[in-house]
């Protein structure tokens, strides 16, 4: 018989678990948090290097040959400067301002604005002669920071972190008919990060007896639990249940981040510090 105690201690349960959810839907993906700093200070920096660029024309400040399976002899690339900013293109077109500091795009073999020009002296050197005072204050201020931070490429963090399932919990979850052993560490908590959101999803390579919409081992997605949803009511108190290892996993995921993000929450804090100084200088 189900009496007030057990509905009292569902209840906490339930909380504890929607408490975590809610948790980590408010944490930003740590690839979203770094690639909003480099796409934000790009554009930022390119339109001020544009603005203060001081010849009446663009200019080629570097050209290479740019080679690929389709095309063995290459096409002749640029890295042009205008009034719209610097950026990479097929020779004579139109440029295509960098909208990152560091990038992987490979559409023009290009890696952003600052390994494409601050890091590299010749280009650099170029850029600068063709950059009025305050442009040249803009260089040196996005050279000195990323010097100082030595920032790189912001990247995708997975975590994998073991679950051992009780004989409930297997049978639950269809794994006990497939004859998975007690001792097998049969699920695991994933967590991934992307440009959107940081996930946390309960997996096992033998979850597709359970759904067979899945192609990935997917039992269930600890962001899309819905309290009011009577099905997840099975996922809510899972968690619950192991709540510890969920904690643990999401300290994993944050230790394994802390430095890599932390260098360019550190690269924002002197850019906006240097960039405040310089504007205070010429009274903009």
């Amino acid at each position: 018989m189900i009496t007030f105690k057990d509905i009292g201690d569902t209840k906490i349960a339930m909380k504890d678990a929607w408490d975590y959810k809610e948790k980590i839907c408010s944490i930003e993906a740590s690839y979203n948090y770094m690639d909003k700093i480099n796409t934000t200070t790009a554009t930022q920096m390119n339109t001020l290097l544009g603005r203060f660029y001081n010849q009446p024309k663009k200019a080629v400040v570097h050209t290479w040959i740019r080679k690929n399976k389709y095309n063995a002899n290459g096409q002749k690339m640029e890295l042009q400067m205008s009034k719209s900013g610097i950026g990479a293109t097929y020779a004579g077109g139109r440029i295509d301002v960098y909208t990152g500091l560091i990038t992987k795009d490979t559409y023009y073999e290009s890696k952003g604005l600052l390994k494409d020009v601050i890091e590299d002296k010749k280009v650099y050197d170029k850029v600068f002669n063709f950059s009025s005072e305050k442009g040249k204050s803009v260089l040196k201020v996005l050279k000195e920071a990323a010097e100082e931070t030595k920032i790189q490429h912001p990247e995708s963090t997975t975590i994998k972190y073991s679950l051992k399932l009780s004989e409930d919990e297997r049978e639950c979850f269809g794994l006990k008919e497939r004859g998975i052993l007690d001792n097998k560490d049969d699920a695991y908590i994933e967590i991934k990060d992307s440009y959107k959101e940081m996930t946390i999803e309960v997996k096992s390579e033998y979850a597709r007896s359970i759904n067979n919409y899945s192609t990935e081992g997917l039992i269930f997605k600890v962001n899309s639990l819905d309290i009011n949803d009577e099905k997840d009511f099975q996922y809510f108190m899972f968690v619950h249940y192991h709540l510890n290892e969920f904690e643990n996993a999401l300290r994993q995921y944050q230790d394994s981040t802390e430095e890599h993000k932390g260098r360019w929450t550190k690269f924002k804090e002197i850019m906006n510090e240097k960039l405040a100084k310089w504007l205070i200088l010429y009274k903009m």
